[in-house]
């Protein structure tokens, strides 16, 4: 997250599963983001009888008694038009939101307010599926968003970023495991809904004042990860 601004900094990572933030102080202290107690927050959205959307623990316990009206992995819906909970339709986008939502009124909650933000993406998602995620923050509340690119800096504000960018960046400045300007690294990537394979090359220091690394090959089943294992195991 360095080379937004110096302060406060927040990280997201929307899974399919469950969606993990992380704030970062401007005395360079992380700490998780806490919604409703707890670091991880359920990805499930379940829409009541009104409409209201629920997120997390609180989706998760309604579906126990309307499992009609609960989405588990919304993220896996982001190619259809509609998805309908409790015989009302939603775009992905808003179910999407609505996680988006409980994560900034908690950062909101802990530091007093939004700061700027980078949130990952798979890196096979297609422009259609960004933008779905892109009208996600907006309907969110969220500053506009940005696709990190090399070509130069943006104002802060929230940046998209690709999973196995923001996991060689991990690797190499948090777990201190270099990686020479020119070298490469692969990440392999088991999620709870896609399996992502990635070769960066880092390509030195980029715009945003980060290390750059760029994608040379990725792959990949984007419908395959840890739900389908359960099932399996399950049937």
């Amino acid at each position: 997250m360095a080379g937004q601004q110096d302060g406060f900094a927040l990280g997201v990572d929307l899974g399919t599963s469950n969606t993990v933030a992380v704030l970062r102080w401007p005395d360079g202290r992380t700490r998780p983001v806490l919604v409703d107690g707890h670091p991880i927050l359920p990805s499930g959205v379940h829409a009541d009888a009104d409409g209201h959307l629920h997120v997390g623990r609180d989706a998760q316990r309604l579906a126990q008694a309307d499992p009609a009206g609960y989405e588990p992995n919304p993220k896996r819906r982001v190619d259809e038009e509609t998805v309908e909970l409790g015989g009302r339709a939603y775009r992905p986008a808003e179910l999407l939101a609505a996680t988006l939502r409980a994560v900034a009124d908690a950062a909101v909650a802990a530091v007093g307010m939004l700061p700027p933000a980078v949130v990952t993406h798979p890196a096979a998602w297609t422009p259609a599926r960004r933008q779905v995620l892109h009208d996600a923050l907006e309907l969110a509340g969220w500053p506009a968003a940005a696709e990190h690119t090399m070509a130069g800096p943006i104002a802060p504000g929230t940046r998209l970023l690709r999973e196995p960018v923001a996991a060689a960046r991990y690797f190499t400045q948090v777990l201190r495991r270099p990686v020479p300007v020119g070298g490469a690294v692969a990440v392999f990537d088991f999620g709870g809904g896609t399996l992502d394979v990635a070769v960066l090359r880092n390509e030195g220091a980029d715009p945003w004042g980060d290390s750059g690394f760029q994608l040379v090959a990725t792959g990949g089943i984007p419908d395959l990860g840890g739900l389908d294992l359960d099932a399996a195991l399950l049937g």
